[in-house]
């Protein structure tokens, strides 16, 4: 006997019918839901399996001869009279359901009449009724249009007597506004003279102060160009946040500031020097000119530095133009050496000293010598070069010291 997954071989003999004359069986099994149990079955001994086959055939044979009796006993007889009652009632229903609908439908019918006739019998009524109203206020819709065109002719008689009246009004009250308009006018104009005169007034004397600065800014540019004729001066007083010159010294960039009031500059000129200095990248060093007084906050000769860029502060320098040449060769100096800033303090200090006792003496030549002017401005003269002398022997100290 052969067994694997896709047919069970029960093998006989052909030509003999084997011991109980069967032939071979070769019963297919791959997908079958007994497969297992037809493999169980043929891996059990001969005996066994007969004995299988024998109680599968009584099995069998008891099974037909319960059918039989089932068919047989009272139990079924019960359950088919019951069957047959119950097909009577579901037919007798059946026929009444079909009777309820035949009567539906035709009171339905009766219905949908019924709601025409209403229907038709509604819209005779409201043509009816149509006619009768109309007829019934037809007269008094005339009698109120007569009314009413009585009163609109009143009314009209009346609006045309108030209407003259308040035109009367409106010319005197137009007439009278007019005149007081004229009035106001007058004033008005004479208001804007006054403001006008108030105006010029204050134009002019802005334009004189910046004539005045822009001839200190032209009396600096000539100092400027005498003492440095090989320095490049630039007049950027138009352009706004880059102060009133740039002068570029041995190429260094030198931002100038040139003031000519006659009391100390106030701090706001001074701060916008200072945010001027910080913002422009370009230039190397910075010189604060106030020509006819001192600067708030800040002495003659005093150095500040603003970031790594130095700036002088020179006041009254109407009094000795030189101290110009002294100044820049000093900037220039601080800007070229490793000068720290305590030996530029100190330098400074020196030079404001010199100057003063400088001025000092030319203070009292003026009082002895009033009436030759010559000689006093030599003397001036000679005192502006011992001022260039002496701030270039310092800056001459300085680098040696440096060396």
């Amino acid at each position: 006997m052969q067994v694997d997954s896709s047919i069970i071989n029960i093998p006989g003999d052909d030509n003999k019918g084997g011991e109980l004359g069967m032939k071979a069986v070769y019963i297919p099994i791959k997908n079958h839901p007994s497969s297992d149990e037809f493999i169980k079955f043929l891996q059990q001994p001969k005996e066994e399996q007969w004995k299988h086959i024998l109680l599968a055939q009584q099995f069998i044979e008891s099974k037909i001869d319960i059918e039989k009796s089932w068919e047989n006993n009272d139990y079924q007889r019960e359950l088919r009279e019951q069957k047959k009652i119950s097909n009577e009632q579901i037919k007798k229903i059946r026929e009444k359901n079909k009777k309820l609908k035949e009567d539906k439908a035709g009171l339905e019918e009766a219905i949908e009449k019924n709601i025409q006739e209403h229907e038709t019998k509604l819209e005779q009524t409201r043509k009816t009724c149509k006619i009768q109203t109309e007829n019934l206020y037809k007269n008094k819709i005339e009698v109120m249009e007569e009314e009413t065109n009585e009163l609109k002719n009143a009314l009209s008689l009346k609006n045309k007597a108030f209407y003259e009246e308040i035109n009367s009004k409106l010319d005197e009250a137009r007439e009278k506004h007019k005149v007081e308009m004229e009035d106001l006018r007058k004033e008005k104009n004479k208001e804007l003279e006054d403001i006008r005169e108030k105006l010029y007034t204050n134009t002019a004397s802005k334009k004189i102060a910046a004539n005045k600065g822009a001839d200190g800014e032209e009396l600096a540019g000539e100092w400027l160009t005498k003492y440095f004729p090989t320095a490049e001066i630039e007049d950027t007083a138009q352009q706004g946040g880059k102060g009133d010159m740039i002068m570029t010294y041995n190429g260094k960039k030198i931002l100038v500031e040139v003031k000519t009031d006659k009391k100390n500059v106030q701090k706001v000129g001074v701060k916008k020097f200072e945010k001027e200095m910080m913002k422009l990248k370009e230039i190397d060093g910075g010189l604060f000119l106030s020509l006819n007084a001192g600067v708030s906050g800040k002495s003659d000769w005093q150095v500040q530095m603003y970031g790594k860029k130095p700036a002088l502060y020179l006041c009254n320098v109407t009094e000795c133009p030189r101290s110009i040449v002294g100044g820049v060769d000093f900037l220039y100096q601080i800007m070229n050496t490793k000068m720290n800033v305590e030996n530029v303090k100190g330098r400074a200090k020196q030079i404001r000293n010199f100057k003063k006792i400088l001025l000092q003496n030319t203070s009292k030549l003026k009082n002895q010598i009033s009436d030759n002017n010559d000689a006093l401005m030599k003397h001036i003269e000679r005192i502006n070069e011992q001022v260039g002398e002496f701030v270039d022997q310092m800056i001459n100290e300085e680098s040696d010291a440096n060396d």
